[in-house]
C-alpha cells in the first residue's frame, strides 16, 4: 500500500511540473510598471527642480 502511495505520489509530482506555464503577461505588467515608475521618478526629479528654483 506504501509503495503504490509513493508511486501515486511521484507521478502526481512528475506530471504536474510542466512547462506549459505562460507568464508572459505578468512579465508585461512588471516590464510596464517599471516603465510608470521610471517616469514618476523623472517627474519628481523635476518637480523637486522647480521648487527649488522657486
Amino acid at each position: 500500500m506504501k509503495n503504490l502511495l509513493s508511486l501515486l505520489l511521484c507521478s502526481l509530482l512528475l506530471f504536474g511540473c510542466s512547462d506549459k506555464y505562460d507568464d508572459s503577461a505578468l512579465r508585461n505588467d512588471l516590464d510596464n510598471l517599471e516603465n510608470r515608475i521610471a517616469k514618476v521618478e523623472e517627474l519628481c526629479k523635476q518637480m523637486n527642480t522647480n521648487i527649488s528654483s522657486l
